[in-house]
């Protein structure tokens, strides 16, 4: 009977991303500044996370301040995002910019703690916008204070050079950046969701025995009785979302330290799914090729052309084509998506 149809796609905001709070590195410019607009334009908290930048004189880090600036004002003109149904700005999520060395332990530390310092504050605001935060689980534990749970790695940097011309130097910095620091902020970001996804099954297991031994006198209430040994939830809790490249797969002339950076952050993607996954966490890789950025324009238009010529789709892509890949990986309508490493190219053959 058409009664008893239940819809498993009820007419609720898509991504349900309001009420979380993300991390972005390499958020200054290119693919991490429109990761960043993406997720704020959904109702996400968003902490922008950059080095010093090196074109200001004084080192400050404008750039990283002005996409700050440009992120408020997606959610202070309020038709350009879903989170400013209240039309109250003190209400809107925040946005956070912190100048932050991948590569520096210490830095990726005190980045995660400022995040996660942030997300109770940025869950409250959903409440008060009536924004749709994740979806209602069920709920077995005490409540505790929301982390933050999502992760974009987009800090990357090229030191291009062919191989018998390329320093050590060179292949130093590129490696230390792109899979090291992935690896710091992977690292970090994983071990406080771990222990509080377990902190948590421990205490829905002293429940259980609690819960027992308050009916094990009472056996004239068959069925009181729980099984003490109990599966723990692994429905998605957080999303880590590496950003690699097509030259990973395909490789490319003058970038021996890029391509194995890139090579060994697919690896790492995939084998942190495989930890990550018994107690929630879900990590994905995106390899985006020839993308229209800052970083691809200082190419000699001569290359870009033949580039542009092996793109099936005719054309290089743009940041906001990876961006809405990233936040369908972010969401939960990709629960059941993990360990992948999902190419953005236009079908590109090189």
């Amino acid at each position: 009977p058409k009664d008893n149809l239940t819809n498993p796609f009820p007419m609720t905001p898509w991504l349900r991303l309001g009420g979380r709070t993300a991390i972005v590195t390499g958020a200054a410019s290119g693919i991490g500044s429109a990761i960043a607009r993406a997720l704020v334009s959904e109702g996400c908290g968003v902490v922008l996370a950059d080095v010093a930048d090196a074109s200001s004189e004084d080192g400050s880090g404008e750039a990283l301040r002005r996409e700050a600036n440009a992120c408020r004002h997606l959610l202070s003109e309020g038709s350009g995002t879903r989170a400013s149904v209240s039309g109250d700005a003190s209400a809107l999520p925040r946005i956070l910019a912190i100048q932050c060395d991948v590569t520096d332990p210490n830095a990726v530390r005190d980045l995660m703690d400022a995040a996660d310092g942030m997300a109770t504050e940025t869950a409250a605001t959903a409440v008060n916008m009536g924004t749709n935060g994740p979806p209602p689980h069920k709920a077995l534990f005490p409540p505790a204070p929301p982390l933050c749970t999502i992760l974009v790695n987009c800090a990357g940097v090229t030191r291009d050079a062919l191989l018998q011309n390329m320093t050590e130097d060179q292949f130093d910095e590129v490696i230390d950046v792109n899979l090291r620091g992935t690896w710091l902020t992977c690292r970090r970001f994983c071990d406080a969701r771990r222990t509080r996804r377990m902190a948590r099954y421990m205490s829905e297991l002293r429940d259980i025995a609690e819960t027992n031994e308050d009916v094990a006198d009472s056996e004239d209430q068959g069925g009181g009785r729980r099984p003490l040994m109990t599966t723990m939830d692994t429905r998605s809790v957080a999303s880590v979302i590496n950003v690699s490249s097509i030259v990973a797969r395909t490789g490319n002339v003058g970038q021996t330290n890029y391509a194995a950076s890139k090579g060994g952050v697919i690896g790492l993607t995939r084998a942190l799914a495989k930890e990550g996954a018994r107690w929630g966490l879900r990590a994905n890789a995106i390899m985006p090729g020839f993308i229209d950025t800052p970083m691809t324009r200082v190419v000699p238009e001569q290359i870009r052309g033949a580039v542009r010529d092996r793109v099936a789709m005719g054309d290089f892509g743009r940041a906001e084509d990876v961006a809405n890949l990233a936040l369908f990986l972010a969401s939960d309508r990709s629960g059941y998506i993990t360990g992948e490493c999902i190419e953005c190219s236009g079908m590109t053959a090189l």
